[in-house]
């Protein structure tokens, strides 16, 4: 079990996991609402690479979204680095309210991952351009964690919409 707790803009987690199966307890404790999204990045890419080379990008394009300039937006997009389109985005949690908990379990692979939430605040701005990013490795040992066992089957389909049972 991984336990992560945000109290602002920030996650308290730890520096290392074990790869494979592993359940993550997030506990926000905040008063904005939150999510998780665990992006694995390429190896020699790190968060540095994502402060200086994505945020800008990022900022740049939704400030032109909210100001109804969809061509200029696309263009400040374009400025993404190559080496983005080859981050995993790996899993992690819906968004989550106020002093409420989510729990996920993932599988996850070796490597340098980074933890973000990018909930937008009402001027523009992402929460990962607030300092909601952390670093984090997975390591090559294996949690020795069996996968959980499915008890509802979700199914998805342009025709049929979304169905479940259990």
């Amino acid at each position: 079990v991984v336990e992560v707790v945000t109290r602002s803009m920030e996650f308290f987690a730890p520096d290392t996991i074990n790869s494979g199966w592993n359940t993550f307890i997030y506990k926000n404790l905040s008063t904005e609402p939150h999510f998780i999204l665990l992006d694995k990045y390429p190896e020699g890419i790190t968060i540095e690479n994502t402060i200086a080379e994505v945020a800008p990008a990022f900022e740049e394009g939704m400030a032109m979204i909210m100001e109804e300039k969809m061509e200029e937006a696309m263009a400040a997009f374009g400025k993404l680095p190559e080496w983005f389109g080859q981050v995993v985005f790996s899993g992690g949690t819906g968004l989550i309210s106020p002093k409420e908990t989510a729990i996920s379990t993932l599988n996850l692979s070796p490597g340098y991952y980074i933890m973000e939430c990018y909930v937008r605040m009402p001027d523009g701005r992402f929460h990962t351009s607030m300092g909601m990013a952390k670093e984090f490795i997975i390591r090559s040992e294996d949690s020795g964690n069996k996968p959980p066992e499915a008890n509802v089957n979700i199914t998805i389909s342009s025709e049929d919409g979304i169905n479940y049972s259990g």
